[in-house]
């Protein structure tokens, strides 16, 4: 069709549903998630937490932007889902650091809250890590950088008894996976 907007649409919905992403057609319930950490962690959790299920496919989504993407497909095909993704909020006093454009893409990851909060319809569900997922996780950000944040996660969680796994993390794999 003439609309750029609605072709640029299609054109990342089938670019973006390959066969891993396309397993959210046959799942019970879907968990969209912005990128590879929770899509790797996830699972592991909910099997040592005793509550995972087959039946629950995780989506990495590549990112918190391409989350509307998903959630409506989801919504199109009246798929069973629950989001996940960081708040990601601007600190009060902004770093001197920042320069502008820094400033204003924070500020547009920030908004994009609202827009998926808006999208999400009432039989669905929605939990936003505040302000993100290692900060609940309490995976190290160095440990992060130095072996990649799903790999480090893994790891961490490797380590821990189930005992000293963060309660707000405990309650999130429980949630999803409920």
């Amino acid at each position: 069709g003439p609309d750029t907007a609605e072709r640029k649409l299609r054109f990342h919905m089938a670019y973006w549903v390959n066969p891993e992403r396309g397993e959210m057609f046959f799942a019970k319930k879907v968990i969209f998630v912005e990128g590879e950490t929770e899509k790797s962690l996830f699972p592991f959790l909910a099997r040592t937490l005793g509550c995972y299920s087959p039946d629950v496919s995780i989506v990495d989504c590549g990112s918190k932007f391409n989350l509307p993407l998903y959630i409506t497909i989801a919504k199109a095909f009246s798929i069973h889902y629950h989001v996940v993704h960081d708040e990601d909020p601007i600190p009060d006093s902004i770093p001197p650091t920042w320069d502008s454009s820094k400033i204003t893409s924070k500020r547009r990851t920030y908004r994009l809250n609202v827009d998926i909060a808006a999208l999400v319809d009432d039989s669905a569900r929605i939990t936003v890590s505040s302000p993100d997922f290692e900060d609940i996780s309490g995976v190290s950000r160095g440990q992060g950088e130095k072996m990649g944040k799903a790999l480090a996660a893994l790891e961490h969680f490797r380590a821990l008894p189930v005992s000293e796994y963060p309660a707000a993390l405990v309650n999130l794999i429980r949630r999803v996976y409920g």
